[in-house]
This record gives structure tokens, sequence and C-alpha cells, in this order.
């Protein structure tokens, strides 16, 4: 039984891991190529403006289920 649960859980940490390390395999390449062409304090300010509209979408989540 123990080996069940530690064969689980090592599972269960993979997945987590590979969820949060797949989009910055893919992602990290572009936004190094994005820092060395543009001026750091430009770029800082466009992400965000383009993040405002994604944070303020949450005010309009009613429950668990929306999201």
């Amino acid at each position: 039984m123990l080996y069940q649960m530690t064969v689980k859980g090592l599972l269960l940490d993979f997945y987590l891991l590979s969820y949060a390390m797949v989009p910055f395999l893919f992602l990290a390449p572009i936004g190094w190529k994005l820092a060395d062409r543009f001026q750091k304090k430009k770029l800082i300010i466009t992400i965000d403006l383009l993040r405002i509209p994604f944070v303020l979408s949450l005010l309009f989540v009613q429950g668990p289920e929306q999201l």
C-alpha cells in the first residue's frame, strides 16, 4: 500500500512540475529575445498594460465554477 501511495505521489509531483515548466520552456526564449531587443522600462509597462484586462476580468467571477 505504501508503494502505491509513493508512486501516486511521484506521478503527481511529475505532473505538477511539468505543468509549471512547459510554458516556461516555450515562452522563455521569446521573452529573452524581447528583453534584448526593446528597452526594459517600455517592455515592462507594455506587459503590465496587456495584463490589466485579464486581472480585471476576475472581478466578474461569481463562483469557483467560473474559473
